[in-house]
């Protein structure tokens, strides 16, 4: 998986270094937003999450949550996290 998230279809992925928690990849494409990325077992799916953490109150607050295949990995990071720096 981290061929395809660094490198093979997606390049610019490289550029946004993950953070790694247990079993969880996470990018932090912008100020106060959050992707997670979570392997989950029975059956092996991959959860992909967009989190929003109020700077005042420090709640957080999961904005968008899809499951996918591993084969759409590297896709799906990729569209949210490149979501962010469109103008």
């Amino acid at each position: 998986m981290s061929d395809q998230l660094q490198g093979g279809q997606h390049p610019q992925v490289g550029h946004w270094v993950p953070r790694k928690y247990l079993l969880t990849l996470s990018w932090f494409p912008a100020a106060g937003y959050e992707i997670t990325l979570v392997c989950e077992e029975n059956p092996v799916t991959y959860g992909i999450s967009v989190l929003k953490k109020d700077v005042g109150t420090g709640r957080v607050e999961v904005i968008e949550r899809k499951v996918v295949a591993f084969v759409e990995v590297a896709d799906e990071v990729y569209a949210y996290i490149t979501r962010f720096n469109d103008p």
